[in-house]
């Protein structure tokens, strides 16, 4: 084979290799963001919570959940709450995971309604400020 032809090749066979590289790290990119897409559906339906109080709302209206004596309370993004007797961990598994995350044995949060963490501290859009315990600040 000529030098010319062979370098060539080798070229276009590393180039071509590289270009496959890209394409898989582009479609695990496009899997993931489908994913997210599909899951966006799941904030904006609608449940009824029935606990002290009757409130219909949205996933992504709710703020936090708070474990309280035995049971739980829900608050909303309009400071609106109604408390549950029921567990904090039967709750949490039946919420989507990928936007609610707990982050403390007695909270779990909307993450889609966090203004911002200073340190151990979460701001949520309806003014609540929230401590991060140690055992749970890497789950955000």
């Amino acid at each position: 084979m000529n030098p010319n032809y062979e370098n060539l090749y080798r070229e276009l066979l590393y180039k071509h290799k590289l270009l496959i590289k890209k394409n898989e790290k582009l479609n695990a990119t496009i899997t993931t963001l489908e994913s997210k897409l599909n899951q966006k559906p799941i904030l904006e339906k609608r449940l009824t919570i029935k606990g002290d109080k009757l409130i219909q709302a949205c996933y992504n209206e709710i703020s936090s959940i708070q474990a309280i004596n035995g049971g739980i309370s829900i608050k909303l993004n309009d400071k609106t709450s109604t408390f549950l007797w029921c567990s904090l961990k039967v709750y949490y598994d039946q919420l989507p995971c990928s936007f609610f995350k707990r982050i403390s044995k007695s909270f779990i949060i909307n993450i889609e309604n966090i203004i911002r963490r200073i340190d151990n501290e979460i701001e949520m859009k309806n003014g609540d400020k929230i401590i991060v315990s140690r055992t749970y600040k890497n789950e955000i």
